[in-house]
Formats: structure tokens, sequence, C-alpha cells
């Protein structure tokens, strides 16, 4: 059972979104009320497709390298130790460039 428990990120499901970007299920939605999270590794050069959501409010947590969070068409330089806020309804994306790796960890509190 504990196991189970505490584990890794990357022991977490994984799954692709384009590109060839990892992801990783660390909170699945459904498990922690209204709350999901999951973990994100993008090595450049890439970007993350484009999105945006009606449903959901989201935050990054930037836990390793660098990269550009383009949020509502302004880009944001973001490292590690950084956190931001994604409004409803705004279309955002991570670029990141090359010999560039960018880790954060994103949460979803579902409405």
């Amino acid at each position: 059972m504990g196991e189970e428990l505490v584990r890794k990120f990357v022991e977490c499901e994984y799954y692709q979104e384009g590109g060839r970007n990892a992801y990783y299920k660390i909170i699945p939605k459904g498990t922690m009320g209204n709350v999901a999270a999951g973990y994100v590794v993008v090595e450049g050069p890439e970007t993350t497709p484009a999105n945006s959501h009606t449903d959901w409010e989201q935050a990054y947590l930037v836990v390793g390298g660098s990269g550009t969070l383009v949020l509502g068409g302004v880009r944001h330089r973001v490292t590690a130790g950084m956190v931001a806020n994604i409004p409803l309804e705004t279309e955002h994306y991570v670029e990141v460039g090359e010999g560039e790796t960018l880790e954060y960890i994103y949460v979803n509190r579902f409405l």
C-alpha cells in the first residue's frame, strides 16, 4: 500500500499531447476532489499545443529549467521557482528553445 501512496513523478501515468513532450498524471482527475495535477517535461526546441479552458482554473509551478510561457498573447520568460496563474478562457502555450528543458507542474481546479 505504501508504494502506491509515495512515488516519483515519472512513475505516474504517462501521456502525450503533441510533440515529444512528456506528461505525467501525478494527481489524476477525480482522485482528490476537484483538483488534478500533472508533471510536464518539455525539451527544446519544442512548443506545447495552444489551448484554453472553460471548466477549470490552472496554475503552472515551474520546478526546473527555463522557457517562455505565452499567456493571452503576452510572452513571459519563466524559470525554476516561478508560478503562473492561467485565467479561464485564456489561450496559453509554452515554447522551449534549443538546448533548454522546462519542467513544471500544472494544477487544475475544476469548477
